[in-house]
């Protein structure tokens, strides 16, 4: 643990703000650069207009990979770069099962998501793994929902559901001007 907060404390942090669906969001990476690039965490909030000048290649690439997905031009974020290792078995199966199986647009319980993952009747747990997921956007845990269809909390406490609400919203809208409806 003291290992991975001295890693976290020696990244670089680089924040953008996009425009999807009427409305800014801030992401925040921290990131390392060497000996290769590698985001060790991601934030988002509400956009507040922040833009870091960076002269780092995969970072440009990767925030413009970010603005194509909130924007609905791809369905998936690349793992490619992001520091994985940090997370428990448990974790990566719970995030992996809900990236693959809940797209833009839908959403899935905590108790679906645990049955989905192989651990029926571990819905609290699977709501601590979101509340602690350091890679929202790639593992996207807003889809996640309480099971009687409400928003729940987002990031680990209720400040966060505003964001996850519009998020949700963001995906719905971009589906249905993508296909025409």
């Amino acid at each position: 643990m003291e290992m991975e907060n001295k890693k976290i404390k020696s990244a670089k942090i680089a924040a953008r703000t996009f425009r999807t669906a009427g409305f800014g969001v801030e992401v925040t990476l921290a990131y390392c650069e060497n000996p290769a690039f590698r985001v060790e965490s991601v934030g988002i909030a509400f956009g507040t207009g922040i833009n870091s000048k960076t002269g780092n290649r995969e970072l440009n690439s990767l925030f413009g990979t970010l603005e194509s997905w909130l924007n609905g031009g791809i369905a998936v974020l690349p793992l490619e770069n992001l520091g994985l290792e940090k997370l428990s078995s448990f974790e990566m199966k719970i995030l992996c099962e809900l990236r693959k199986r809940v797209s833009r647009g839908e959403t899935v319980s905590y108790g679906e998501l645990a049955k989905l993952a192989g651990f029926p009747g571990a819905a609290r747990a699977v709501g601590t793994v979101m509340s602690k997921n350091p890679f929202p956007l790639f593992f996207p845990c807003h889809r996640v929902i309480k099971s009687g269809g409400a928003i729940g909390f987002f990031q680990g406490g209720p400040a966060g559901a505003g964001l996850k609400k519009a998020l949700l919203d963001a995906e719905k809208m971009n589906i249905q001007w993508r296909s025409g409806e």
